[in-house]
């Protein structure tokens, strides 16, 4: 009974790794068939997916070609609305006069007020800086001032310097010569002393 219930577990088991061994072809088979399957789903759609891009891009395509047409008639209506406003004020007689809004009038103040604005802010720069150039000159000129004075003192200072030294020099030059004469006499004063006693 236990050998029976347990087929294909004991030593004898042929024909349960038959069995087994054919499901897994079995299985196997299904397996590749189904990813076969897959792959040609996949290249269908890869291939529609194209044809709806291209699709779309035509469309995009259309449309972009649409609103260029459409600008560029809003444009080319425009440039006909002045031009024949222009030729309307031609024959009125007003060449050149532009119909000015309330609007174009309060724009135009403001650039005004803008540029007399700019025009001070520039003139009050220029003058800040005249002043600042006075000042800048005005220092280097003292202190040129403060360098020569101190330079003059200096060289005054030298000079006596210079002077004091020389004297100096002079005086010991002298007060040397004194003293040798004065030993060349004492000197010659004994040796005259020293014959008369000889004598």
């Amino acid at each position: 009974m236990a050998t029976r219930r347990h087929a294909g577990r004991g030593r004898h088991r042929g024909n349960a790794t038959k069995r087994r061994k054919g499901k897994r072809e079995e299985k196997e088979e299904k397996e590749r068939e189904e990813k076969e399957e897959g792959e040609r789903r996949k290249r269908g759609k890869r291939g529609k997916r194209g044809k709806r891009r291209k699709r779309e891009e035509k469309e995009e395509r259309e449309k972009r070609g649409k609103r260029r047409k459409r600008k560029r008639e809003e444009r080319e209506g425009r440039k006909r609305r002045k031009r024949e406003e222009r030729e309307e004020r031609g024959k009125r007689g007003e060449r050149g006069k532009r119909i000015k809004t309330e609007e174009g009038k309060e724009r135009e103040r403001w650039r005004r007020e803008r540029r007399e604005r700019g025009r001070e802010w520039k003139e009050r720069g220029k003058r800040r800086k005249r002043r600042e150039n006075r000042k800048r000159k005005e220092r280097k000129r003292r202190k040129r001032k403060e360098r020569r004075k101190k330079e003059k003192k200096e060289r005054r200072k030298s000079k006596q310097r210079r002077e004091r030294e020389e004297r100096e020099e002079e005086e010991r030059r002298n007060e040397k010569e004194r003293r040798e004469i004065e030993r060349r006499k004492r000197k010659r004063g004994k040796r005259e002393e020293k014959e008369e006693r000889e004598r």
